[in-house]
Order: structure tokens, then C-alpha cells, then sequence
């Protein structure tokens, strides 16, 4: 199936045939329910239930045992003498006890930590089509993307689910594992074209700001060895004869929100972390804090990452207007070019293999969640410098290559959005019994 395939070739919910009666459940986010159905609360369906242990995470990351705790995926470790009677088995389910709802399906033998509560499903329940339920009544309270500190085990055994007879349980998370299935499928396809697309772009990058345009034009040794030939007419140097100034910005206590209409903000990491600078990702400069005007970003500033993750670290990004009411951070350095250098030859530059190998060289950190570059690191990076024409000439091919990439990326992932919605919505007509699937399973070909 093409990774651009559109989520309308998937079945709709309304393609589906609906129960003869319902009734009101009574519940809310349940909403009418057919009439042969129960409502009930989710703690008559767990037969007993228990924390998990603390554990000590010097033994994360390793192994084939897996550690479920307050993240939406369990972490990988090496627990092997871990007590069985704080295993998961193929009756429970995992819940978080607080923060951000999380519903679990464990593996059988799988460790839960303290964060976790174990939960023995009762035989009345399927626990596939239970851990449905409570996914979409989490997922419906939630909201999307919020998190909700009185989300505990009291909330869990206080939710409300519908309960259809055992057999259709069983049909409808048969039917959605299929289903869901196709769905995440697809979504893997999309996400790995977003790979592709991202890789395409950075190598298109590094092709032409070290090889330039034309394919046929001389060339000669560029007298660095891991970077081989250049074309003739191009100056290896050290960027810091093409720069006017490099500063880092400041760090000020500022409100977790963003600036009003008349507020200043200071900017945040994230707004490098794409090819395009994002003025949104900012916080609120508190208005009892005297702003510093001389780190107010503008027209021709670079922005660089100097503290960020291995993969983000020495993100760059040209700023295209002036904003008179953003600062620059402590995490970011604005270079200012000669103007002999074009500032987007030299964010392409900085954002290709060979800025990026100098960098990942030469950056210090304590871990590979936060790597810093210093002043001196970007100042000594090798710089190709063609003449300013060639630079004008790349730079504006590449910002045309860039649009149609963003182009695709942006189609790309509004797809996989689309594709997401529709898997909640799926499972809401299910589990909630809007949509009568029982035929579709019975008739359903073996796979």
C-alpha cells in the first residue's frame, strides 16, 4: 500500500451497521449504548490489584526485560531475578497512578514499577476489549495533549465502561486489533517517508555546499582529508573569518506561556529545531523583569542550538524580520555574517554533514540527552566559502528544494493526524457499541 495513500480508502465508522435498540448509558463520554449492554464501573471488573516496586534505573536501557512505568512505552532492562509476584501475567492490566493517564497491555512477565498499578481483570471481562475501553475513557477525560495530577487509581476504578455480553466482547477487540492494525500500519508507512524525506533533504544539503550545482565543474583537494575534493574557486577557512560577531543570549526566570501582543519573550531551544525559525516557541518574559533590548533578534541573524540533544545540537536557522519583542536565550547563539557570506549559505552549511561531524566531534556533555558546543567550537568549524554569487545561487536553490520538501512533509503528516483521529473515533464506536461488528468478524477471512 503507498505511503501516501489517504485515510478515506480506510472503511468510516459509518460504513458500518448499527445495533437494532439502545438506551442511554447514562455516562457522558459513553453516550447511548445498546440496550442489551451494561454500564458499569470499571472497579467491578478488577479482582484485586497492587503497586509496583521501586527500582533502580542504573539497569534501564539494557536487556530484553521490560520496565513499564509512567511513560506511554515500557523501557527495556535487565531485571532477570526480578520477583515473580511482581510480574504482570495474561490477566491484568497496567495503569499509571497519577500524571498522564497511560492504560497498558502488557507483555506476560513484564515488571511494573511504584508509579504502576497492577490490575486482575475479572473472567466477565476481556481484558483486550477492557484495555480499549479504558484507553478511549482516559484519552476522552484527558484531553489531547493535557495532563491531569488527580488522574489516580481512584479515577481508574471510578470510570464508568460499557459492557456487552463475553462473546461480543471478544468480537469487537478482535475486530479493532485488526482494524487498528491497518490503521498504525499505514501511520508507520507515513512516518517513515517522513524519514526519508528528512534524510533526502540533509543529504541534498551536504551535496551541494560542498560539491556545489554543476556536476561537470572543476575540482580540486580541498586539503582535508574526511572531506576529499571541492570545487576549484573554493576557499576552505575557519568560520570565524566569516563572521562578524557570535553571542550567546540570557536566562532569565520567565512564565510558562506565551507573550501577549505587548509582552517581550525570550526564545526558546525549539526555535531552531526545524529549517525554518519558529518565532511561536518563546516564553512570556515576566513584565516586573527589565527586558534587554540588545538581544532583540532581526533580519540577517543566524540562530544556533549550543545546548541541545546529539541530534538537535547545532540546529541553525536564518531569522527573515525583525522582531522587536523576542530575545535571545542562554541555549542559542546568534551569528551575525560578513557581508561576504550569505546568511543562508551559511545556515545550509551549518546544517549539513560536515558542520554536523565537526560538531558531534567536538560537543561536551555528561550525557547524550544534553551536548553543548562552545564559542570557540563554532568558530574553528571548517567553512567552504564559494564566491558570494555561488553562495546567493545554492542558497536560493535550496530554499526551493526546502519549500517543496516542507510541502510534502506538511501533506505527510496531516495524513498521519487524519489517521490517528480516525483510530479514535474507530474504537469509540466500538467499545461504546455505536457500530455493530459482530458480522464483520464472523465473516472476516483468516488470516
Amino acid at each position: 500500500m503507498s505511503t501516501t495513500e489517504p485515510v478515506d480508502t480506510l472503511e468510516t465508522t459509518g460504513a458500518y451497521p448499527k445495533y437494532d435498540e439502545y438506551e442511554d448509558s447514562g455516562t457522558e463520554w459513553i453516550g447511548e449504548i445498546p440496550s442489551h449492554w451494561d454500564s458499569v464501573k470499571f472497579a467491578y471488573m478488577i479482582r484485586d490489584s497492587n503497586a509496583g516496586e521501586v527500582i533502580d534505573k542504573t539497569h534501564w536501557g539494557e536487556g530484553n526485560e521490560l520496565v513499564y512505568s509512567c511513560r506511554r512505552t515500557p523501557i527495556q532492562s535487565s531485571f532477570s531475578d526480578f520477583p515473580d509476584d511482581r510480574r504482570a501475567t495474561e490477566e491484568d492490566l497496567l495503569v499509571t497512578r497519577n500524571g498522564t493517564p497511560y492504560v497498558h497491555l502488557p507483555r506476560e512477565d513484564a515488571i511494573y514499577t511504584n508509579v504502576v498499578q497492577r490490575l486482575r481483570i475479572a473472567e466477565d471481562l476481556n481484558r483486550r476489549f477492557g484495555w480499549y475501553c479504558l484507553s478511549q475513557a482516559a484519552h476522552t477525560l484527558q484531553g489531547v495533549g493535557d495532563i491531569i495530577e488527580s488522574f489516580n487509581l481512584s479515577t481508574w476504578r471510578n470510570l464508568r465502561i460499557s459492557l456487552p455480553p463475553l462473546d461480543e466482547q471478544r468480537a469487537i477487540a478482535t475486530f479493532l486489533d485488526r482494524e487498528t492494525g491497518r490503521i498504525d500500519a499505514l501511520i508507520e508507512k507515513k512516518e517513515e517517508l517522513i524519514d526519508l524525506l528528512e534524510e533526502k533533504r540533509t543529504a541534498l544539503i551536504s551535496r551541494v555546499v560542498t560539491k556545489g550545482l554543476d556536476g561537470d565543474v572543476e575540482m580540486q583537494d580541498s586539503g582535508v582529508e574526511w572531506l576529499g575534493e571541492i570545487p576549484a574557486g573554493w576557499k576552505p577557512m575557519k568560520l570565524k573569518y566569516g563572521l562578524k560577531s557570535i553571542e550567546q543570549g540570557w536566562s532569565p526566570q520567565c512564565e510558562s506561556r506565551r507573550a501577549g501582543e505587548d509582552e517581550w519573550g525570550v526564545l526558546k531551544a525549539g526555535c531552531v529545531n526545524g529549517y525554518k525559525f519558529d518565532p511561536s516557541e518563546h516564553k512570556a518574559l515576566p513584565t516586573d523583569t527589565e527586558p534587554r533590548p540588545e538581544y532583540r533578534v532581526g533580519v540577517r541573524d543566524v540562530l544556533m542550538s549550543r545546548a541541545n540533544t546529539r541530534e538537535l545540537l547545532g540546529s541553525a536557522v536564518t531569522v527573515e524580520e525583525h522582531y522587536p519583542k523576542l530575545l535571545l536565550c542562554d541555549k542559542l547563539y546568534r551569528l551575525q555574517a560578513r557581508p561576504d557570506i550569505d546568511p543562508h549559505f551559511l545556515v545550509a552549511q551549518l546544517n549539513s554533514h560536515v558542520s554536523r561531524y565537526q560538531m558531534e566531534r567536538d560537543a561536551t556533555g555528561a550525557s547524550s540527552s544534553m551536548q553543548n558546543i562552545s564559542q570557540d567550537t563554532v568558530r574553528n568549524l571548517l567553512f567552504l566559502k564559494p564566491p558570494y554569487r555561488e553562495q546567493r545561487r545554492i542558497s536560493n536553490r535550496l530554499r526551493e528544494w526546502n519549500r517543496q520538501i516542507d510541502a510534502l512533509l506538511e501533506k505527510t503528516s496531516d495524513g498521519i493526524k487524519r489517521l490517528k483521529e480516525y483510530r479514535t473515533a474507530l474504537i469509540s464506536a466500538a467499545v461504546t457499541g455505536q457500530i455493530d461488528v459482530r458480522e464483520e468478524v464472523a465473516t472476516a477471512p483468516a488470516e
